[in-house]
């Protein structure tokens, strides 16, 4: 469960964004498989620095930025990532379009929570 200081957290502007795929995306929120609640992961050439735990990792494919998962783990090292629960998917609630790009973006919208 998470704290008031976990919440207060979440949704900063060090929360980044991925743009993947439909297919990759369904995977990384657990749709299709087998056993819900699994542990998903992304692997970075060179992690965010302003990114922490209980920020939000946010997903665009298609044009727009589809929604986010709660980041658990980020681990530094050879193979560098970021780990969150596929339970914790959070569709975004206003269409966000962006272009296609390659690594990550910092999150440049303001939510209502800021």
């Amino acid at each position: 469960m998470l704290t008031d200081s976990h919440k207060d957290h979440c949704h900063t502007k060090s929360d980044i964004v991925i743009y993947t795929n439909k297919k990759t995306l369904l995977h990384k929120q657990g749709r299709g498989e087998i056993n819900m609640g699994e542990y998903y992961y992304w692997t970075l050439r060179k992690l965010p620095k302003r990114t922490k735990i209980y920020d939000r990792i946010y997903f665009a494919h298609t044009g727009y930025v589809r929604g986010s998962f709660l980041i658990l783990e980020i681990n530094p090292g050879d193979e560098e990532t970021i780990v969150w629960n596929c339970n914790s998917w959070k569709p975004t609630t206003e269409k966000i379009p962006t272009s296609h790009y390659q690594n990550f973006k910092y999150r440049w919208w303001k939510n209502e929570e800021d």
